[in-house]
């Protein structure tokens, strides 16, 4: 009976019986090997609690639905000179720069010639002619404001007639036809900075700061008759200008001049042009600190340079002069 038995066991029977007898050895071994864990998880005891020494603060927890601080936590963030200019000037200084004609980019969606299109057709034009880029959101809900026009069937409308009007006065006279003898000057630099340049806004105590670094930097490049600019090219092989924080400071060490960090953040943040703090503008740094000639003579050089004495036999005509 006890043979018929052990034939009928089958092997699903045998294999659960040898899992069990398993897990039972390794819990008795758990136990053995630590007293005092948690045999329903494998889990170790939880760590003691460290204790403060006195007079220190222990750290507060954060309020309930806010994380904690980290560490890699970003600084406030700085007031750049695009934030103080109107979106109207934006484009302005973009269409100037990039000599656009927008009226015709909305003729086409105005097919009535009526000088108003939809908010919608706005945004396909500004992104037909790559300035939808540089206009934040509310830039463009302004930019609709301002040129916003009712209409009784079709609601909402832009007035883009008045837009092209206020935007082409920069390039010129909109009536000339009606004054031809007119003289239309052409726009300088200043009207597309605001295209090219979006400097970081500095205090006043910055500003003195700064004066006083260049102060010292141009006279250490006069008298040691430093050419910073061959360096500055080294680190800048797309020709663009500008340098990297981080690169502009090894430049002014392989110099020689040598900046704590609070005078490096204050030289740097004066030549932040492209709207982040990362890149430095040393073209400008340049003409500020590193006044060279063209032909490469330094302000301190200029005295030594060699200069021809007059002829004493001869004038500039060849003929021979009497003698005094």
């Amino acid at each position: 009976a006890a043979q018929g038995g052990l034939r009928r066991l089958s092997p699903r029977s045998c294999a659960g019986s040898v899992a069990d007898s398993l897990r039972s050895s390794f819990v008795a071994m758990v136990q053995r090997t630590s007293p005092g864990a948690m045999v329903t998880g494998f889990l170790p005891p939880p760590p003691p609690q460290i204790q403060l020494v006195a007079g220190a603060k222990a750290a507060q927890a954060p309020p309930p639905g806010k994380m904690p601080a980290s560490p890699r936590e970003k600084a406030p963030e700085a007031e750049w000179s695009h934030q103080r200019l109107h979106v109207v000037e934006k484009i302005t200084a973009r269409v100037v720069q990039k000599r656009l004609r927008m009226k015709g980019y909305f003729q086409d969606f105005d097919k009535l010639r009526k000088g108003v299109c939809t908010v919608g057709n706005l945004n396909s034009v500004l992104t037909i002619m790559d300035l939808r880029k540089d206009l934040s959101e509310a830039d463009f809900q302004d930019l609709v404001s301002v040129y916003e026009y009712e209409h009784i069937d079709c609601g909402k409308m832009f007035r883009y007639a008045d837009f092209c009007y206020d935007v082409d006065s920069v390039l010129t006279d909109c009536n000339l036809e009606k004054d031809p003898l007119a003289c239309v000057s052409m726009p300088d630099n200043s009207v597309t900075e605001p295209a090219r340049r979006n400097r970081m806004q500095l205090t006043e105590e910055q500003i003195r700061r700064v004066q006083i670094l260049e102060t010292r930097i141009r006279h250490k490049v006069v008298q040691q008759g430093l050419h910073m600019k061959p360096a500055f090219r080294d680190m800048d092989a797309g020709r663009t200008g500008r340098v990297t924080k981080a690169q502009f400071e090894r430049v002014l060490n392989m110099q020689g001049i040598e900046l704590t960090p609070a005078e490096l953040a204050d030289l740097t943040a004066a030549y932040f042009d492209s709207g982040i703090a990362v890149y430095v503008n040393y073209s400008d740094f340049l003409k500020d600190c590193d006044k060279l000639d063209q032909d490469g003579v330094g302000p301190g050089m200029a005295a030594a340079t060699y200069a021809p004495a007059s002829p004493r036999y001869f004038n500039s005509h060849g003929q021979v002069q009497s003698r005094p």
